[in-house]
Order: structure tokens, then sequence, then C-alpha cells
């Protein structure tokens, strides 16, 4: 009697324990459905936009007697994103390779834009052979906005004719720049290239026509050494630097969008 009376009691607590675990399980259960599965964690990309690289196109070499001009082409293919400040190093080597000079001019690159760095009359002392030329590759690429106008400028070569100054001839340009922009400028800068059959740069100038009012028209006027070989045909590049805090002066927009 003592027995039957002690298996009763084991199997009630055997009960009692079942019924706790789906009471328990049953809880867990409705507060699964009540809060909803758990929120999956999002990882967002924060890629930085790339940008393609800036383009040497060119270099050329203008021998002079005692010194050489230097200029070279670049080109940048993105079409809204520019460069403040872009360094180019020309080191001069002669016919053994070895180093006569290093110059560095610093020059800017608008969006989409192709822009000559050139340095002038820099002296050597012996015969140059060869340029290279060094860009930086880690850049520092500015966007502008889609609704921001680029500048724009309209050339004319209005006169090209030899000169002579004391016992140097030289070759002479006039021409007109216009800006066509939507915004006034404090300083315009004219780079001239002369070139002959091969299309290869035989003389290079570097003016500038200072401020230049939306619509507004100015003479310029540039020179060097007269060329060997016949003059060909000119370039004319008007550009300013847009990046340059002071430049813009007045503007149909926001300025300020640009810094």
């Amino acid at each position: 009697m003592e027995a039957m009376h002690s298996r009763r009691v084991i199997k009630q607590s055997m009960y009692a324990a079942v019924f706790l675990v789906g009471v328990l399980l049953l809880g867990a259960l409705i507060t699964l459905l009540v809060r909803g599965a758990p929120t999956p964690s999002i990882t967002l990309d924060i890629t930085p936009p790339s940008f393609d690289p800036i383009v040497v196109e060119d270099v050329s070499i203008i021998r002079h007697d005692t010194s050489v001009d230097l200029v070279a082409r670049l080109r940048n293919p993105n079409p809204r994103a520019g460069i403040t400040e872009y360094p180019v190093t020309f080191t001069l080597l002669d016919a053994s390779e070895r180093e006569l000079s290093t110059t560095t001019v610093i020059t800017y690159l608008l969006p989409g834009s192709i822009q000559y760095a050139v340095a002038v009359s820099v002296p050597t002392t012996r015969p140059v052979a060869e340029v290279q030329v060094d860009v930086p590759e880690d850049l520092a690429f500015v966007n502008l906005p889609n609704s921001l106008t680029l500048p724009s400028f309209g050339t004319l070569l209005q006169d090209r004719e030899r000169l002579l100054r004391g016992a140097q001839t030289i070759e002479q340009q006039v021409g007109l720049v216009t800006n066509n922009s939507t915004f006034d400028f404090q300083r315009v800068e004219v780079i001239v290239v002369a070139l002959d059959s091969t299309d290869r740069a035989i003389g290079v100038g570097q003016t500038f026509v200072g401020e230049l009012k939306v619509g507004e028209q100015r003479q310029f006027t540039s020179q060097w050494p007269a060329p060997q070989v016949a003059t060909r045909g000119v370039l004319l590049l008007a550009t300013t630097n847009i990046f340059k805090e002071g430049n813009i002066i007045q503007a149909i927009g926001d300025p300020g969008l640009l810094r």
C-alpha cells in the first residue's frame, strides 16, 4: 500500500514537470510572435566615389640659346570633378640621361578640361635631350553640382607678326577673349601655343587679362622667340581658377557651392 502511494506521487510529479515545460515553451512562442523576428543587420555601402586618372597627353621642349620652354598637355576625363592644385614637375636630362635641373609648376584642372602646364624660359647651361614629367597619383578631387555651369570663354586670334627686338626676332600674337560664362572673374589667363606642320609645339606664351565680367571682351598680347620653322597654327586656351577664393566676384547662382 505504501509502495503504491509512492508510485502515485512520482507520476504526479512527472505530470507537473511536463506541464511546466509546456507552459514555458508556450510563453516563449507567444513572446516571439508579439515581438516579431529579430531585425537583420544592415550594411551600408560607404565606398568613396572613384575618379578617372589625369592623362598626360603630350610633353614638348622648345629650345632656345640658353633656356627652354616646357609644355605638358593634361586632360581631366572627369566631367564634374576637378582639382584645385595640381603640381607638375619637369626634369631635364642630357644625352647621357643625367639630370640637369627640375622645375615644378602648380596648375589646376577644371572638370572635363584640357589644361596646359607651362614653364617658360627655364635656364640651362647644357643641351637638353629629354624631359620627364612627374605628376601626383594621390589626388583630392572636388565634385561640382550638376546645376553649376562651368566657365566658358570665346577666343579669337586677330594678328600674328614677327618683330625685331634688339638682336632677337620675336613672334607676337594679338587676340581677343570674351567671357561667355554666368560669372564675373577677377583673374582670367590665356595660354597660347604655336604649332608647326606636325602639330609639335614650337612656341608658347602665358598672359593674364585681369578682371573679365560676363559678356565683356578683352584684348591680349603674347610673344616668344621666333621659331626656326613656320607656324602653321596657334592654340588659344582661356581659363580661370574657379576653386580660388575671391576669383568669382559676381555670380548668377550660389558661388558658395564651389567651396
